[in-house]
Order: C-alpha cells, then sequence, then structure tokens
C-alpha cells in the first residue's frame, strides 16, 4: 500500500500550488467577470452585463478577426517551418554535421521573445529600418512602406516576425519524434526501393501525426492568448486594426476590472474549446 500511495503523496505539494495559483485564479477571474468591479473599489453582481458588453463591442468584433488571421499564421508556421527543417536534417547522414545543424537550428530559443520582437520592430522602423533601406538600394523604394502604422500592412508585419519561424521547441518536438522511427524500418524501406518522399508519405507522417497535435496545440494556445507582440509593436493600432481579445484584458484591468476579466474568461474559454477540437482530431486520426 506504501508503494502505492507513494506517487500520489509526492503530487500532493505539485498539486496544491496549482490550486492556489491557477485553479482558484481561474474561478476567481470568472467571479470577477460577474460584477462591475472597478480598480479600488468593489463591485455589485451584474449577472452577464460584462459579456453583453463584450460581444457587441464593435472593437471586440474586429478583435476576433484579427485573432483569427493570428491563429491561422500560427498554425501554419507551426506545423510547416519546424517539420520542414526536422525533415532535412533527419536525411543528414553524417552525425557530426547532422549535430552542429540541430545546435544551430535550436540556438534561436537562447534568444528572448522580447529581444526578437524589438529587432523586427527596428528592422521594419520607417526611418532606420533595414528592410527599407535594403529596398532602396536594390532600387524597389516604391515598396518603402511604414509597415507598422498601415492598416493594410500592419498586422502582417506582426505576423511576420521571427521568420523563417523555425521555432526551437517545435523543431525538437519532430526531431525527436522522428528519432523514435526504428533505423531496420527505415533501412527495410530504403532496400525495398522505397524513395524519401515516400518514407515521409508512409513511414515519417504516421508517426508524427500525435506529435504535429502537440505542436499545433501549443501554437494556437499560445496564439489565442498572446497580445505581448501586438503590445510591443503597433499597441493595437493603427486604429483597431491589430487589437485582439488578449489586450481587451490588458487594457482594462486597471480600470473596468470585471470587464478585464469576461475578455479573459472568454480567451480561457476559448483555448479550452479549441485544444478539446484538435485533440479529438488527433484521436480519430491516430485511431485511439
Amino acid at each position: 500500500m506504501k508503494r502505492k500511495m507513494s506517487p500520489y503523496i509526492y503530487l500532493i505539494p505539485s498539486f496544491l500550488l496549482l490550486v492556489v495559483f491557477y485553479y482558484y485564479s481561474v474561478v476567481y477571474a470568472f467571479e470577477l467577470s460577474l460584477t462591475d468591479t472597478v480598480l479600488g473599489l468593489k463591485g455589485q453582481f451584474i449577472g452577464l452585463g460584462n459579456y453583453k458588453k463584450l460581444f457587441t463591442d464593435p472593437v471586440f468584433a474586429q478583435s476576433i478577426k484579427n485573432l483569427a488571421k493570428f491563429a491561422c499564421a500560427d498554425f501554419v508556421k507551426a506545423l510547416t517551418f519546424p517539420l520542414i527543417a526536422a525533415e532535412l536534417l533527419f536525411f543528414v547522414r553524417r552525425e557530426k554535421y547532422s549535430n552542429v545543424l540541430k545546435r544551430l537550428l535550436i540556438f534561436p530559443m537562447l534568444v528572448p521573445g522580447m529581444v526578437t520582437m524589438m529587432i523586427w520592430y527596428n528592422m521594419l522602423d520607417p526611418n532606420i529600418g533595414v528592410v527599407n533601406q535594403i529596398l532602396e538600394k536594390i532600387g524597389l523604394a516604391s515598396w518603402q512602406h511604414n509597415w507598422f502604422f498601415d492598416p493594410k500592412t500592419a498586422i502582417w508585419s506582426i505576423i511576420a516576425i521571427g521568420f523563417p519561424f523555425i521555432a526551437g521547441l517545435n523543431f525538437l518536438i519532430y526531431h525527436t519524434a522522428l528519432n523514435t522511427i526504428p533505423k531496420e524500418q527505415i533501412e527495410a524501406a530504403e532496400l525495398d526501393g522505397c524513395t524519401k518522399l515516400k518514407t515521409i508519405r508512409y513511414i515519417h507522417v504516421p508517426t508524427l501525426i500525435p506529435y504535429a497535435g502537440t505542436v499545433s496545440t501549443l501554437a494556437l494556445i499560445g496564439s489565442l492568448s498572446n497580445y505581448a507582440n501586438v503590445l510591443v509593436t503597433t499597441k493595437g493600432g493603427p486604429g483597431y486594426s491589430t487589437y485582439v481579445p488578449a489586450l481587451i484584458m490588458y487594457n482594462n484591468m486597471n480600470t473596468d476590472v470585471g470587464y478585464a476579466a469576461a475578455a479573459g474568461v472568454f480567451c480561457f474559454l476559448l483555448i479550452m474549446v479549441v485544444s478539446t477540437i484538435i485533440r479529438a482530431t488527433v484521436n480519430k486520426l491516430t485511431g485511439e
């Protein structure tokens, strides 16, 4: 009995911390969202008033459209670029070169995300940015742009941050998945005349499906709850062309706390729904 109970006992401190700092916070946020609480004053219960205000706010409607663009872009970036890098590395046979390339691919993980965003912000600066300078040097001065402050290009400029989008964590997940495939299976396929493309299609892809589900879930969770890249670059502008729901929460949390909590609860529920759909899809594809 002692041996059976030991793992559960060791997990108790972790669950206690989760309850205090995460689960209670979610419940408290939901409670706040049902009140008209403002900073420094105790609010009164108003039911779904904040949610009604949220869903009738034209800024919120615009933020949902922007969020859909960010989420789709992050989903595609997470599923493609790191996977391509992992596949290319898989077919590098010499271990010495493979290890060097792997280190180079995961090196960007060491750079803080805020630093990356600031670098891109300066690169796309209309006055001193290297992008506009390069366009001028190669005779394309007409293409120069105020990238972050034009409603037509602002959201795409934010999406472009991090190019070529080989996120270190996603790359490592795919790389680890490919290394779980038995070498004998790959060698047998090669002896049977299986090309590299067929190896990817019939051996790699079925193995990668659960890992792709994890990567896409992490990418969408990060995208649906993220506002840092918008805050650093455009602050939601110009106008509301890059506003996202999480930014509504951030901008109101020091004034209209109840309304900010409603925006936060919406983001939480949206993440729960999207994560459930992805997990169900992965289970269906893998037959679990």
